[in-house]
């Protein structure tokens, strides 16, 4: 991470720090090959889950970024997306999640329920089809 990024204003309570990584990507660009996760090599299918306007980390393009490298390699990848969902979808039954006092996470508690709604029914598929053939 680059330890010169800072936030646009630090002392005025909760910072998204989406920046930092992006700012880290740019100028740490040489290091991220040996970061990257071989998604292409992994044998389970692949589900993600990504807002657009998550403020902590750039969820959405990473989750496309992986999603491109896993459909180029031949294998399965499924990406559960919302452009105005933030960093905390909600999946069905939970409540919205509560502020911090630290940091900013993007969204709204409807758009991060509406992707945590689109995104259960592929979770609950995901994890039943990793178990083997139901009982």
């Amino acid at each position: 991470m680059d330890d010169a990024w800072t936030p646009a204003e630090p002392d005025s309570g909760p910072v998204a720090i989406r920046g930092w990584y992006e700012r880290s990507e740019l100028t740490s660009a040489h290091l991220l090959p040996a970061a990257e996760i071989p998604v292409e090599e992994a044998r389970a299918d692949l589900l993600l889950v990504a807002g657009g306007d998550d403020a902590m980390w750039p969820s959405l393009p990473f989750a496309e970024q992986l999603a491109v490298r896993r459909s180029s390699a031949g294998t399965t990848v499924r990406l559960i997306a919302r452009p105005d969902a933030g960093h905390r979808p909600r999946l069905p039954g939970e409540r919205p999640a509560p502020a911090s006092s630290q940091f900013l996470y993007g969204g709204t508690p409807e758009a991060d329920a509406l992707l945590g709604a689109a995104a259960w029914p592929h979770i609950v598929d995901t994890l039943r089809s990793a178990d083997g053939p139901q009982r």
